[in-house]
């Protein structure tokens, strides 16, 4: 509720229905509002009593299947009896009650403001009951009051249903607007104005057709209720009003069944609320679809369209509605369409969009006709001129008068508007059958050119044509017969996540020609990020195969069709590309035949891990069971400690790794300890990957390779093809390895067979 209050004030006869906007003068906003009148009358012995008994002696009037009880059954009185009440027979529901009762509308009345002021509140400001004064029900409405202008009442305001928010307040007595009830068919026909009048719409919800401004009332809806026949036995008849508010422009929505909604709401009805709240729909901004300068072929139908936007919109068709004109007048204008014939080309028509619902609103398009020959028209590549396309690679430009300018040549490249134009074109009278209309030349007054199969004037195909019964095939006019493409160093290598530049020479005859722009493609590669930049670059990505071979083509834009290609061969990073690659990438690089991650790079000396397990061992063979990373076996293997040597025959890794200080936790039973290895290669830690010790959050220094927190936290880093070995250990009798997916780790007998990655800290070359 935004601040209003339903006010029903009945006497016997008067019943004044109205609604007060009760916000504070200052701080409070406009509201809108609309009512709804239910009735119900029964006769019997019954009426009005015995409400809850299972069988009642009564006759409902009017709808006969509402109920006493349900309100929501009760008949909808409808704006058809707003003019007369005196009609009588028939079976409208309106008509049979309204044999016994007359309304009376519209009016004014002196109020007393309300002292309801909870906005959480929707019940009704109540003036006069039957129980009468103090529950004296043998006196009826001796509780109503009856105001002048500027009497003053002292009551509790209540502002809310907590006790602490009421407090005294003094009101004084006001007018009410003078307010009339209209139909809906009234003040469409009055010119659907806002006013200080109720719209009574073909629903029943009459509308207030004009802002409620803080601390006013509207005129009276209802204003009385008389008998107009007395029944001939007991009888009940009552009347039940709804009363709606809200804010400007909140109505509700409609897909939501919110607001007004929920009820039902005619577009009549919205239009009211929107005339009130000056939220008529209105155009925003208006231009036509496809640019202000068009083209319209001759012969060919353009259906004509402008882009709206619309504010308040009520859903009307009329609001998308525009008249079209044309200057000068044309009958090729019909509706929204536009058909020009050929004796408008080369005019141009200034076609105006005009709003139905605003005139002021308005766009236009210049609409210019060019030849049914013709396909479409162009800009030019490099001079930026217009022109009608012909369809065979010839062109004729617009000038500024609108007329056309003689044929042009596109070239080879096909291209209007750039530096191979020709415009020496012949255009025959006669047709020769074989070669057609249009023709180059001639060339150092000996030859014309024809164009060839591909029916296109000035492309590689064409056919020279000489002084004689001779039509020769050899193509002469070639602007170049050659792409040499080249890489940096003459390398055919692609390295993994690398960027090679390659170039390309244009050549005639050996010769270098003026324009060397190339398309640069590549074709091979398994992923997206391998790709070449329209300058030559070729980016590798880093998950690129191994092995393949990536093909890049340069063709060049000056001779259409001249295209060469060179073979690159995908291979890993290798140990000097080490200082380029990202720590925590998935880059890996190849080292004496094992692709390793850089987990971390630090004082010129970088961690690395193998990107796979490099076999298979049980992790301690010593006759007991032992999970000690020191007198494991692994450790004996990786270091070259008895028999087996993992660095043997690897010579890069054997001169660049650095040795290294490893700390990894007893589990021998003496509480919190480490052992203290010196090792060329190791193992990482349970920390290194999880930041845990057997499963538990660590935060000691010492359960991590380097720093304090986990340095593995990619997933696809800790995967690997088959379970691998941690340096951690549960305990004595239990180490600890990583499942193939990298997820988690786990419990394992050191006598069990698991995978081995090896990690070490290698120098940066």
């Amino acid at each position: 509720n935004p601040g209003g209050r339903l006010h029903d004030d009945f006497d016997g006869t008067n019943k004044d229905v109205y609604v007060e906007n009760f916000t504070d003068e200052e701080t409070g906003v406009p509201i809108f509002a609309r009512v709804r009148l239910q009735e119900y009358m029964e006769m019997g012995e019954d009426a009005g009593k015995n409400k809850e008994a299972p069988s009642r002696n009564v006759t409902v009037i009017g709808k006969k299947e509402a109920n006493i009880k349900e309100m929501k059954t009760w008949h909808v009185h409808k704006e058809g009896y707003v003019a007369s009440e005196t009609n009588t027979g028939g079976t409208n529901p309106d008509t049979v009650l309204h044999d016994y009762w007359t309304l009376e509308w519209g009016g004014s009345t002196t109020y007393m403001p309300t002292f309801n002021k909870n906005k959480d509140s929707l019940e009704a400001d109540i003036n006069g009951t039957l129980a009468g004064k103090e529950g004296d029900s043998s006196n009826p409405y001796s509780d109503y009051k009856t105001y002048t202008a500027e009497q003053q009442e002292t009551g509790e305001a209540i502002y809310s249903k907590e006790p602490e928010e009421k407090k005294p307040e003094t009101h004084t007595a006001k007018e009410t607007e003078v307010g009339s009830v209209i139909s809906m068919e009234e003040w469409k026909a009055k010119g659907s104005e806002a006013g200080k009048y109720w719209v009574y719409d073909t629903d029943g919800w009459a509308y207030w057709a004009d802002a409620i401004m803080p601390q006013t009332a509207t005129g009276l809806f209802l204003s009385g209720v008389k008998m107009q026949r007395q029944p001939d036995e007991n009888w009940y008849y009552a009347i039940n009003v709804v009363g709606q508010f809200a804010t400007s422009g909140d109505w509700g929505d409609e897909a939501q069944k919110t607001g007004f909604y929920e009820d039902g709401i005619s577009k009549d009805g919205l239009l009211v609320l929107n005339t009130a709240a000056k939220r008529l729909p209105s155009i925003a901004h208006i231009q036509p679809k496809n640019g202000y300068k068009q083209y319209a072929r001759a012969g060919e139908t353009i259906t004509l369209a402008v882009d709206l936007d619309i504010k308040n919109p009520t859903g009307g068709k009329s609001e998308n509605h525009v008249v079209w004109t044309c200057e000068p007048k044309t009958p090729a204008l019909s509706g929204n369409t536009f058909t020009p014939n050929n004796t408008m080309v080369g005019q141009t028509f200034k076609l105006t969009a005009t709003s139905n619902i605003d005139s002021t609103k308005t766009t236009s398009i210049d609409m210019y006709v060019y030849p049914s020959e013709a396909i479409g028209v162009v800009k030019g590549e490099l001079d930026g001129k217009t022109y009608v396309n012909f369809g065979d690679n010839t062109y004729k430009v617009i000038k500024e008068t609108g007329e056309l300018g003689d044929f042009i040549c596109a070239g080879i490249d096909e291209t209007i508007g750039t530096n191979d134009d020709r415009t020496d074109v012949v255009v025959l009278v006669q047709p020769n059958a074989d070669y057609g209309i249009k023709f180059l030349g001639p060339n150092i007054g000996e030859s014309y050119w024809a164009m060839g199969d591909d029916e296109k004037l000035g492309t590689i195909d064409d056919i020279k044509v000489v002084g004689s019964p001779e039509w020769p095939n050899n193509i002469t006019n070639q602007l170049a017969d050659n792409v040499t493409i080249t890489t940096n160093g003459n390398t055919k290598d692609a390295k993994l996540g690398k960027r090679i530049q390659l170039n390309a020479d244009v050549t005639l005859k050996g010769n270098s020609i003026a324009v060397q722009d190339v398309k640069w493609s590549v074709s091979g590669n398994a992923q997206e990020g391998t790709k070449i930049s329209d300058k030559g670059v070729l980016t590798v990505d880093p998950n690129e195969t191994v092995g393949a071979t990536l093909t890049v083509y340069a063709e060049s834009k000056e001779m259409k069709g001249l295209k060469s290609m060179i073979t690159l061969t995908v291979v890993p990073l290798e140990y000097s590309d080490l200082p380029y690659v990202e720590a925590g990438s998935t880059t890996t690089v190849r080292i004496d035949g094992i692709d390793w991650y850089v987990l971390v790079k630090d004082n010129g000396k970088a961690l690395i891990l193998a990107k796979d397990v490099v076999g298979q061992q049980v992790f301690s063979t010593y006759n007991v069971t032992d999970a000690s990373w020191y007198r494991s076996s692994i450790h004996s293997y990786l270091n070259g400690i008895g028999s087996g040597d993992f660095l043997a025959n690897k010579p890069t890794l054997k001169q660049h790794l650095v040795e290294t200080k490893i700390t990894t936790r007893k589990v021998d039973g003496t509480g919190v300890a480490w052992d203290e290895t010196t090792d060329k290669v190791f193992l990482l830690s349970e920390a290194d990957l999880f930041g845990k010790y057997n499963n538990t959050i660590t935060t000691e220094a010492k359960d991590y390779t380097y720093g304090n927190s986990v340095i593995v936290s990619k997933n696809e880093i800790r995967k690997s093809t088959s379970p691998y070995w941690l340096r951690s250990s549960s305990s004595k009798d239990y180490g600890r390895y990583v499942d193939s997916g990298g997820t988690s780790s786990s419990t394992i007998s050191p006598k069990m067979t698991a995978g081995v990655r090896p990690a070490l800290w290698i120098n940066l070359s």
